[in-house]
């Protein structure tokens, strides 16, 4: 058998090795926690302030905008919960193609009698921008759209919808997981909140951060000493908050050469899965997409036994957001995309990386093409 071949990268990214390098050096030699007061503290602390400079360079944000979470889960929670606590009558409109880190926590406070809209989507995937803007009212304490959506890899319009909201004072948060490293990000005139995750931009697990605009603010998710401005506190993830800043260098770097490069395997897979799979299904739009996304379904086969399929080959993709695998429901996204559930449940997400080759895209078009010919 070939080597394997990973096309799940929307999932997570193996790490960069000058990440590694970085964690490495830091877990040996700086020991130090950050709060204290004597050398080794203000060594660990020089690490933590530098990763801070890094991440918000990518943002186009200031250092102290950063705040270092567990992921984007945590970031995602923050701010809705903390929205929600500031104003428990305030009105949160999110679109109804997030991430279950927000969605299921604004469900949540929907639970606990604070008012929540979900905002409906077009059939290309982006958020119905008219919708959004009928909804605005001064009763609206946040709005919530992600940068590009986790399972189509759809961008979002966050500039016309920060737009709006800036232009009636309303806060917008917007869950740039997925687009953070890949496509440029500048809050400087967009969001107020930003999440971001490390282990979707080659950095590690278990680390993300959140941009929160200098004059807004939110309540501690969580309490404890006095970190990171008494808002998030515990002692500080040395090696992943280095990690992370790593990560958001490399990424600020290579962005661009990185895009180009994921956007030809991109266009390649498609136009090979087109020309063997006539009745291949494509979801989202084409042209305002991550560049190495693709959502498709060959109409009667489903995704489960398709996936189980392409990895008995070497092939390692999913059916949509892995903190949704073993859902046997259609997936709220394409669902709200108005795709019928019979065609939802074929669904697989070919996601690329900045180390895929043709030859393995070639793999994948050979290996789908002959599987999609042996439907019944």
């Amino acid at each position: 058998m070939c080597d394997r071949i990973y096309m799940d990268h929307a999932a997570t990214t193996p790490m960069d090795p000058e990440v590694l390098e970085v964690m490495r050096s830091v877990a040996s030699a700086r020991y130090g926690n950050a709060s204290s007061v004597y050398l080794e503290g203000r060594k660990s602390r020089e690490i933590v302030a530098h990763a801070r400079e890094q991440v918000a360079a990518l943002l186009h944000a200031q250092a102290e905008e950063i705040y270092f979470t567990s992921g984007g889960t945590e970031s995602d929670n923050w701010v809705i919960q903390g929205i929600a606590k500031k104003s428990p009558r305030g009105r949160i409109l999110v679109s109804a193609i997030e991430h279950p880190a927000i969605r299921r926590t604004a469900m949540a406070m929907a639970e606990a009698d604070v008012p929540v809209t979900f905002l409906p989507t077009l059939a290309d995937g982006r958020v119905a921008v008219d919708a959004l803007e009928a909804a605005l009212s001064e009763a609206v304490s946040l709005v919530s759209v992600m940068w590009a959506n986790n399972e189509t890899g759809v961008l979002q319009p966050i500039g016309e919808i920060a737009s709006l909201c800036r232009a009636r004072g309303i806060p917008m948060h917007s869950d740039a997981v997925q687009a953070c490293g890949t496509v440029a990000v500048d809050v400087r005139d967009t969001v107020d909140y930003l999440s971001l995750s490390g282990h979707k931009l080659y950095g590690p697990r278990g680390i993300g951060a959140l941009y929160m605009r200098k004059g807004r603010e939110l309540p501690p998710l969580l309490y404890g000493g006095h970190q990171q401005d008494g808002l998030r506190p515990g002692t500080e993830n040395l090696q992943a908050i280095a990690g992370l800043g790593k990560a958001c260098e490399i990424a600020q770097i290579h962005m661009e050469e990185r895009a180009a490069h994921m956007l030809v395997l991109r266009e390649r897979l498609l136009a090979g899965l087109r020309a063997g799979i006539p009745d291949l299904c494509v979801f989202g739009s084409l042209t305002s997409r991550l560049p190495g996304n693709l959502a498709v379904a060959i109409p009667g086969l489903r995704s489960e036994s398709l996936l189980l399929q392409l990895d008995l080959e070497g092939i390692a993709a999913s059916g949509g957001s892995a903190c949704n695998s073993g859902s046997m429901e259609p997936s709220h996204v394409l669902t709200a995309m108005g795709i019928a559930p019979s065609l939802a449940l074929d669904m697989v997400r070919l996601t690329l990386g900045k180390d895929t080759t043709q030859e393995e895209i070639d793999r994948v078009i050979s290996v789908m093409t002959a599987l999609a010919g042996q439907r019944a």
